[in-house]
């Protein structure tokens, strides 16, 4: 059999992409982020950190503060775009993306 006859045969299709399983990632992402954000404002510190100084809740803010920001733009802009079109035309080949053969 060679690659062409398995490429023809293969009736591979993928899942049907899901909104609400889109949506429920993203408000599940964004609970963590926030959580995660939360904690690091709860960091004890023996000492607090002169002006201009980086103290132990810096790096642990910036991540929060810069992933939560990411995953609620990115869930607002998901929830909000229009639902792109179904490509049907075209199907998934892996004889075709084999590059070596």
């Amino acid at each position: 059999m060679s690659n062409a006859e398995v490429a023809s045969s293969d009736e591979y299709q993928g899942a049907r992409p899901s909104r609400a399983m889109e949506i429920i990632f993203g408000v599940a992402a964004l609970a963590f982020t926030s959580g995660f954000l939360a904690l690091s404002t709860q960091i004890h510190l023996r000492r607090e950190a002169a002006p201009g100084q980086i103290d132990a809740r810096f790096w642990p803010l910036v991540l929060g503060v810069t992933a939560s920001s990411s995953r609620s733009l990115s869930s607002s802009t998901r929830s909000r775009s229009p639902r792109p079109a179904a490509r049907t035309s075209r199907r998934f080949s892996p004889a075709a993306s084999c590059a070596w053969s």
